[in-house]
């Protein structure tokens, strides 16, 4: 978190009745961090997955995701990596069906 920087609590809904996907955006955090909340938003990720709704990680979202999914976030040893969508890899998102040109640059990434 950036020193000084409010914290703002918000209640995860407990269904996604009623919603067509969640975006779960980056920010300065490590999806290892500690903190309560961070934890909390980790653990909330089995919503959308329990209930099929699209979810879309980016960055941090995307670390959090793997995380969810058992996945150890770690630096990147060269600062970057490209995160490729892989249908064979056996892990609970496996059955996503994405075009193969989709990536995402991460200085982060799950170690599988």
């Amino acid at each position: 978190m950036i020193a000084g920087a409010p914290v703002t609590a918000i209640r995860l809904p407990e269904t996604l009745t009623g919603y067509v996907g969640v975006i779960m955006f980056g920010g300065p955090m490590s999806a290892n961090d500690e903190d309560a909340w961070l934890r909390r938003e980790i653990d909330w990720i089995g919503v959308p997955l329990k209930e099929n709704t699209p979810f879309l990680g980016i960055c941090l979202g995307a670390q959090m995701l793997a995380r969810h999914l058992g996945h150890r976030v770690r630096p990147h040893p060269h600062g970057q990596s490209r995160l490729l969508p892989d249908p064979s890899d056996g892990t609970r998102a496996s059955h996503l069906r994405l075009p193969e040109e989709s990536s995402n640059w991460e200085t982060a990434a799950p170690d599988h």
